[in-house]
């Protein structure tokens, strides 16, 4: 639906050609701006809106905001605003002869996003259609076929300006550092700004049992390992794709089999490693992500039974294949 909005005396909310604006509003909105001249400029804008609110903001997450200006006739100006907050999107379309009177009906829904319950002046409110008021955080906007719809649940972006909590759970197979291939379970625990995270993981894989031929001896081994990776995010939308960086130290512990004094062994190895994601949206926070590691063990232990040879010795490379949920907080 567009809504036209027509240029009278008591539309026009005062801009003053500033670029200060409350730092408060500085935090919270996260805002793309593209317009041509005789439009305001983004610090018009920002402006504006900081007079409304007059540092009464009462969300809680940044707000991301996307506003673009053009002249289709030549004659009007249409605005398209896009918005994402705390997990809700929207977008409006507007249309008017006069630009600054079209960026003020911008500012006020930004300002009724930012503060749901602020009461906008008799003097402020545009002259628009009563189908297409300014909205608040809660209510529903009208795309461009004109039916309303409700705001969508998808998950939180993570090009935010603050830290923000990471954790996950995966469950996947590992190749290289046991006897045979093997069943893997890891938690994760990070934190990330922008699109950058730092995490620090924890791993474990249950015990096999290896026999060496023709004696009929062996061990049971299982491993555990404690990484420290660097990633980063190129991708804001499902499908979220990333790559990380870092290293792990793996542990592998061992008990002899088939012998007459059983003795256990412990055996310790550092792995770079490098991995690559993908997070596909659930609900809310909550992302899948299917992720692939590569490991570069650094030395390559042996685990031996003495008199009767080697046991287990890490591969000269290690994969892994992983599936699992991953929470933004």
């Amino acid at each position: 639906m567009r809504a036209r909005v027509f240029s009278t005396a008591s539309a026009v909310i005062g801009f003053v050609a500033t670029t200060v604006y409350a730092d408060d509003l500085r935090d919270k909105v996260e805002l793309n701006w593209v317009a041509p001249e005789p439009c305001p400029e983004k610090g018009e804008f920002l402006a504006g809106i900081s007079r409304m609110l007059g540092n009464r903001i009462t969300i809680d997450h940044t707000l991301l905001a996307n506003v673009v200006i053009t002249q289709p006739s030549g004659t009007s100006f249409q605005l398209k605003l896009t918005t994402e907050l705390d997990g809700a999107s929207g977008q409006r379309v507007l249309q008017g002869r006069v630009c600054k009177v079209v960026a003020d009906a911008a500012a006020v829904t930004l300002a009724l996003l930012l503060n749901p319950e602020l009461e906008v002046p008799p003097e402020t409110a545009l002259n628009d259609e009563p189908a297409n008021p300014p909205l608040s955080a809660a209510s529903q906007l009208p795309p461009k076929n004109g039916t309303a719809r409700e705001l969508t649940s998808t998950p939180k972006q993570t090009h935010r300006s603050h830290w923000y909590g990471l954790a996950s759970g995966q469950f996947g197979l590992q190749h290289g550092a046991m006897p045979r291939l093997n069943p893997q379970a890891s938690l994760g625990v990070g934190v990330g700004l922008g699109h950058a995270s730092v995490w620090t993981t924890g791993s474990f894989s249950p015990p096999q049992s290896v026999t060496l031929a023709p004696q009929n001896v062996g061990g049971r081994l299982w491993t555990a390992s404690v990484g420290v990776y660097g990633c980063w995010f190129w991708t804001i939308h499902s499908p979220r794709l990333g790559n990380c960086l870092g290293a792990e130290v793996t542990r592998l512990q061992g008990r002899g089999t088939g012998v007459a004094s059983a003795r256990d062994g412990i055996t310790y190895w550092i792995s770079p490693g490098l991995a690559a994601f993908a997070d596909f949206a659930l609900y809310g926070r909550a992302w899948f992500r299917l992720a692939a590691l590569g490991l570069l063990p650094l030395a390559r232990p042996d685990t031996h039974l003495d008199d009767f040879g080697t046991v287990q010795k890490p591969a000269k490379a290690a994969e892994r294949l992983d599936a699992g949920v991953v929470l933004d907080f």
